[in-house]
C-alpha cells in the first residue's frame, strides 16, 4: 500500500509544485487515464494449454494476462479481437490469439427467433455477462524457456470499469 501512495505521489508532484490542479483534479485525470488506457488494451486474465508443435502429447497449462491488438466491431459489439499475452508463471511462454466473440456474432448474425430460442428468461442475462466478460480464443505461442513453437487455446475474464 506504501508502495501504491508512493506512485501515486509521484504522479501528481510535478503538477503540485506548479500549482495548476489540486489533488482531486488530478486525482480525477489519473483515474479517466487509467480507464482509456484499459479501454484501449482490454486487458484479460487468462487460462491457456499450450501445445508444443514438436512434442503433441505434452500438454502445459499456465495463466496469464493479454492485451487486445486490434478489435472488430460491427454496431457496437466486439465480433473478433486479435490478442498478444504472456504467461504469469516462469515458463516465460509468449502468445496471440484471435478470439471471437460468439455470443455478440450471434446477436449480430442469427434471426431473431434463434436468438429468442437460445436466451429465454434469466439466460438471456446470462449470455450477456459473458458476452461482455469472456474471453475465448486458440492462436499460435512460443516457449521460450524450451525455445519450442505451439498453439495456445485460451479462457479468461476481461478486466473492465
Amino acid at each position: 500500500m506504501r508502495n501504491l501512495a508512493l506512485v501515486v505521489l509521484c504522479l501528481l508532484a510535478p503538477s503540485l509544485a506548479q500549482g495548476s490542479e489540486s489533488i482531486p483534479e488530478q486525482s480525477n485525470k489519473l483515474w479517466e487515464t487509467t480507464k482509456a488506457v484499459v479501454e484501449v488494451l482490454d486487458p484479460a486474465i487468462e487460462y491457456g494449454v499450450f501445445v508444443n508443435s514438436f512434442d503433441v502429447g505434452r500438454a502445459e497449462g499456465f495463466t496469464g494476462i493479454s492485451g487486445s491488438l486490434y478489435t472488430y466491431a460491427k454496431d457496437g459489439l466486439d465480433l473478433a479481437s486479435l490478442r498478444l499475452g504472456v504467461a504469469l508463471q516462469s515458463d516465460h511462454t509468449i502468445f496471440a490469439t484471435l478470439q471471437a466473440n460468439g455470443i455478440n456474432l450471434m446477436r449480430r448474425y442469427a434471426s431473431d427467433s434463434f436468438k429468442e430460442a437460445l436466451s429465454p428468461g434469466p439466460m438471456g442475462d446470462v449470455w450477456g455477462f459473458l458476452a461482455d466478460y469472456g474471453k475465448l480464443g486458440i492462436g499460435p505461442a512460443f516457449d521460450a524457456e524450451d525455445q519450442a513453437f505451439g498453439v495456445v487455446a485460451t479462457i479468461g475474464g476481461r478486466i473492465n470499469f
